[in-house]
């Protein structure tokens, strides 16, 4: 009996040891299967309908080609568009090229995806339109793409236009995107648009003159601040703040304007004495 209690503690002793390394090595063992990382991810859902592509963060963002083409309106609605727009990959040779286009500024808003939806015109013939279009930095997609600075000055440039936005001639520079039909305004007959939009300049000596009526008192409200209305909430806010150009529905205005339209400050602090 004696031997055999023997071998049974020194079974057990082997068994105790043996448990006690499969414990502490169990961390390195498992690491052989690494879980899958999280992807790093930044800003606030937008929208859904190719948005990758919409906002350069697409599988295929470094074939495209940064150094602008410079093409016109009329050119870019008469080429051909791929039967197929697969969603997380670009139609060749459209959407792997930037593009710069002189044209007609004929309006613009701000879409429920956060895009400055700007419509502009041929110079030429101002019967052949197009959209372009220019995603918001805080939105996911944009802020990682690289391009959100540039993206956040196009915006600038449009949102500085007293309202109504006046007859202007605008350079703009984006890459080449198909949209589907949306029955939108002014949209290209091939669905053509700029999307995204980097970079957008008003052409020297374009602006109406300023010695009209309507200049001046564009002048005397561009003068002043320009806010962010929300207008489902009835609250504008002013530049800076978290949800400047940030909610779902808005527009941007002059503060005056805003005020005389029945709008308020948000959290009741103006612009005038809360922001620069």
């Amino acid at each position: 009996m004696k031997p055999t209690a023997t071998h049974l503690v020194t079974v057990l002793t082997l068994v105790i040891a043996l448990l006690g390394f499969v414990l502490a090595e169990g961390p390195a063992v498992r690491g052989f299967a690494t879980p899958t990382q999280a992807v790093a991810t930044c800003g606030v859902y937008c929208g859904t309908e190719r948005w990758s592509v919409k906002t350069l963060s697409d599988a295929d963002r470094d074939k495209v080609q940064l150094a602008p083409k410079e093409v016109t309106v009329g050119w870019l609605i008469s080429q051909k568009r791929q039967a197929r727009l697969p969603s997380d990959r670009r139609a060749t040779p459209i959407e792997t090229q930037t593009y710069k286009i002189r044209a007609l500024l004929v309006g613009y808003k701000v879409q429920a995806d956060q895009d400055f939806h700007v419509v502009i015109a041929d110079v030429e013939d101002s019967s052949k339109t197009m959209i372009v279009e220019v995603p918001s930095p805080e939105c996911a997609g944009a802020c990682a793409s690289g391009h959100a600075e540039e993206f956040r000055s196009a915006r600038a440039v449009i949102a500085a236009l007293p309202e109504p936005v006046p007859p202007v001639i605008v350079v703009v520079t984006g890459v080449g995107f198909f949209d589907f039909s949306h029955g939108q305004t002014g949209a290209a007959p091939n669905g053509v648009e700029l999307h995204p939009v980097l970079k957008i300049e008003l052409e020297s000596g374009s602006a109406p003159p300023s010695g009209s009526p309507s200049q001046a008192s564009a002048k005397e409200e561009k003068s002043g601040v320009k806010v962010w209305v929300n207008t489902r909430s009835g609250v504008y806010h002013c530049p800076g703040s978290r949800w400047y150009g940030d909610t779902k529905q808005g527009k941007y205005m002059g503060e005056r304007e805003a005020k005389k339209a029945g709008y308020r400050p948000a959290h009741d602090h103006p612009c005038a004495s809360s922001c620069p």
